[in-house]
């Protein structure tokens, strides 16, 4: 065997070639011992058609994020406010923050499958060859449910902060057992019963008159007329007119008794590539297991990302959104790989950049207010179930950076096993989780293109050259 024959490699042209061949060697011999020259290099396949499977295992990293609008904060509802008479000033109310600062999506592992097959030929200036690409995966997906459920006190547990309009949380409640007389006065206040959510027990029950926040002894809703025949009492046939004291409206908080938080993302792919393995045999005789492939062509990545919200309970009642981009790049592709060969072991570093043109596609859908009765006790005055499906495109220049570092073994001169590692970082794309706009009652899209992506993770398979 002469000493320019070139060594194994894993990948497009997989077991080398016979720099004097002219052409493939394509011998169906795929179990053949593996011969050795003087140099102590496998004597492989002389190029030829390849096939390559990579199992894939990767963890496609998340960004947290944080349920509710970060610019947001509120103050913890007034549930004793003061009037006249009291003795002393109440405490102040505390501030309400985002209670999940820190949720999934995460970084989680997922399987998935590479392809790799193409056509390689030997000359004397190296080989060339072409090569596709496919990858189907992974599919990472995350859940996390936070809350204590509903609790015999009515107040959910997961506080969640929305952008809204002045005057949306307000409403009339019914936390406090009152008691009024016949002339529709308030006459007596005990503390607290329960919260907006009520008692799934059915243990505490509210008294159904809603609470006289200001304290002027006039119930929310009255009327009014003229004693005609001073009875001490307005009857039926005295009433003149009736009204609405909004001195007893109340600010809610918006909380869940549970809140379940899903992330689902995927990932798939396609490459062409033109491969050209420079020539070694200038090189001395203790080096020719060195070489370096160059590649170019044009790649496509696929990505999918689903984020799912949904809280039930207190306030709002069933409340979810679900948020999906869908991020397509497609982009010419550049490629450099390094390969070194030490008897039937072979150790490569492989590189790869995708100028990537970005076309995103976002969507969202939900339903806001399950519960809302307009102006019911313990609901919002104006608030209405709301039901809302939104879209978007835009477009970004999204690089992506490829790795891989990989080693072989040759066990026959047809067949190798790989094992390796992938790093892939893309910038510039969508997360769905990133780009929910936490208002109500309409929620909305915010700008998209300002995430990154980062995958990585090992693979593992086999190289067939016929």
């Amino acid at each position: 065997m002469a000493h320019g024959q070139n060594a194994i490699g894993p990948l497009y042209s997989p077991y080398g070639g016979d720099a004097f061949s002219g052409g493939p060697d394509t011998d169906a011999e795929w179990f053949a011992p593996v011969d050795f020259d003087f140099d102590n290099r496998p004597i492989g396949k002389g190029g030829g058609y390849f096939f390559r499977f990579d199992k894939l295992n990767w963890a496609i990293l998340g960004e947290h994020t944080t349920i509710g609008d970060k610019s947001v904060t509120v103050l913890s509802e007034n549930i004793f406010p003061g009037n006249a008479g009291d003795l002393g000033a109440p405490p102040p109310q505390y501030q309400i923050i985002n209670g999940l600062q820190s949720v999934p999506p995460d970084a989680e592992f997922g399987w998935g499958e590479r392809y790799e097959f193409g056509y390689s030929k030997a000359s004397h200036n190296g080989s060339s060859g072409w090569m596709v690409g496919i990858i189907d995966g992974p599919e990472v997906t995350s859940e996390t449910t936070f809350g204590f459920g509903p609790g015999v006190n009515g107040f959910g547990s997961v506080h969640v902060n929305f952008k809204t309009s002045d005057g949306y949380l307000l409403g009339f409640r019914d936390y406090q057992v009152q008691t009024i007389n016949g002339s529709n006065f308030v006459t007596g206040q005990n503390p607290v019963i329960i919260g907006p959510g009520g008692d799934p027990n059915g243990l505490i029950t509210s008294d159904g008159i809603a609470d006289d926040i200001n304290g002027n002894a006039i119930p929310v809703f009255f009327f009014f007329g003229v004693d005609a025949d001073a009875s001490g009492d307005i009857g039926d046939d005295e009433v003149t007119g009736n009204g609405v004291d909004f001195g007893d409206l109340h600010e809610f908080n918006i909380r869940f008794d549970t809140l379940l938080v899903r992330n689902n993302t995927q990932t798939r792919g396609v490459e062409v590539m033109k491969t050209h393995v420079l020539s070694n045999r200038h090189l001395q005789s203790t080096r020719q297991g060195n070489r370096w492939e160059l590649a170019y062509g044009v790649r496509f990545l696929r990505m999918t990302d689903d984020f799912l919200f949904r809280g039930d309970g207190d306030l709002l009642g069933l409340t979810q959104v679900n948020m999906s981009t869908e991020n397509q790049i497609v982009g010419p592709q550049v490629r450099a790989k390094w390969s070194t060969q030490r008897g039937r072991w072979n150790a490569s570093v492989d590189g790869r950049f995708v100028f990537g043109y970005n076309v995103q596609d976002l969507d969202q859908t939900g339903d806001i207010g399950q519960n809302l009765l307009p102006g019911g006790l313990n609901s919002l005055l104006h608030g209405q179930p709301t039901t809302f499906s939104y879209s978007r495109q835009a477009n970004d220049f999204s690089p992506l950076v490829e790795l891989r570092a990989e080693t072989s073994y040759q066990i026959s001169r047809a067949i190798a096993l790989n094992l390796g590692y992938t790093a892939i970082f893309v910038d510039n794309i969508t997360r769905a989780s990133q780009v929910v706009e936490y208002s109500l009652p309409n929620m909305g899209i915010l700008p998209a293109g300002q995430q990154e992506l980062f995958i990585n993770g090992v693979n593992f398979g086999f190289d067939v050259v016929y």
